[in-house]
């Protein structure tokens, strides 16, 4: 028996969307995973385990108070977005 296989397209002005979105989702992934090493780094101890560096507690919560800074900016860009109401641009 053969099994077809459908491949959802979207359409051409969707697609623009979606190489940018994913574009961005990629960079701000790059910065979020640099700034979460770099500060983490910066407040490591020096202890090791079997040959791993661990990190304290208040290392991580220091490291992960980025995602904080992130959801701020995010939340000043959302503020900035219209809703058309599936309106075009030209109506």
């Amino acid at each position: 028996m053969h099994r077809e296989r459908f491949v959802i397209m979207p359409a051409s002005g969707n697609l623009h969307f979606l190489k940018v979105f994913t574009m961005m989702r990629m960079t701000v992934h790059f910065h979020a995973n640099t700034h979460i090493n770099k500060r983490l780094d910066l407040n490591w101890d020096g202890k090791m385990l079997n040959g791993a560096m661990t990190f304290s507690v208040t290392a991580y919560k220091l490291a992960f108070a980025v995602f904080i800074v992130y959801l701020s900016i995010s939340l000043l860009f959302l503020a900035f977005i219209n809703e058309t109401n599936c309106r075009g641009n030209n109506d």
